[in-house]
């Protein structure tokens, strides 16, 4: 991310703002019930080899009568947008690790753009 890019603001409410890569390493720990959150970052269409700094929060409800999503109202307030479903970045931890055990953060991080893309991961055999 560019270093003029709008940062989210850091609240009362513990949304700490942080980057992409420590985000993942909090998440791959487990101690965080990844269903129930979205990563959120001021970047539209950010690329997770930039390592943009993001936000967890909760997750994107959808009102089904308008067919609109309703954003936490954080995310509202800093203008974020959604960048990936935390459950898509701890399952691409998890295919990356299991391809390659010693996978350094920055091949995690491809994997996760690549999956974002296509809905699948990179074959790193």
């Amino acid at each position: 991310m560019p270093a003029n890019a709008p940062q989210p603001a850091e609240d009362e409410a513990g949304h700490s703002p942080m980057p992409l890569s420590r985000l993942l390493t909090i998440l791959s720990t487990g101690r965080i019930e990844d269903e129930a959150y979205t990563v959120f970052t001021a970047a539209e269409n950010a690329r997770a080899v930039d390592d943009p700094i993001c936000v967890l929060d909760g997750p994107v409800d959808v009102d089904l009568e308008k067919l609109v999503e309703i954003m936490p109202p954080y995310v509202v307030a800093e203008g974020l947008v959604t960048f990936c479903h935390a459950s898509d970045a701890v399952d691409t931890i998890h295919n990356t690790r299991g391809q390659r055990p010693d996978a350094p953060m920055e091949l995690i991080l491809a994997n996760l753009d690549y999956y974002l893309l296509r809905d699948t991961w990179m074959d790193l055999e």
